[in-house]
């Protein structure tokens, strides 16, 4: 993560609109503020979610609130409570999605 010359910012991500993205079940609504390369994001997942593709973005996320279950293509399911945090490549070698039974609150960063 490259975070290049910029002011010093106030994000107050409850100030801005969130969109929503149906999962195979369940939803998400996402809060969202790009800075240069880096897509910062506060996503409230419903209870029930299941996202609806398998993503190969690198990601870091940090669980906020609830509990989720980062599913992986080809390894072990990993679940995750609050205060836990998950670290994924760019490089296509750990295609994943999120998963939950109540809701969570996650702020990802990419």
């Amino acid at each position: 993560m490259n975070i290049e010359a910029c002011p010093f910012t106030v994000i107050a991500f409850e100030t801005l609109e969130a969109s929503h993205l149906p999962g195979d079940s369940g939803g998400a609504d996402y809060r969202q503020k790009d800075a240069g390369d880096i897509r910062m994001r506060i996503a409230d997942y419903s209870a029930g979610y299941v996202a609806d593709h398998w993503c190969d973005i690198g990601h870091f996320g940090y669980v906020l609130s609830g509990t989720v279950t980062i599913e992986l293509k080809d390894k072990p399911s990993v679940e995750l409570k609050a205060g836990e945090a998950f670290l994924v490549s760019s490089f296509g070698d750990a295609a994943h999605r999120v998963c939950t039974d109540g809701p969570a609150r996650l702020l990802l960063l990419d």
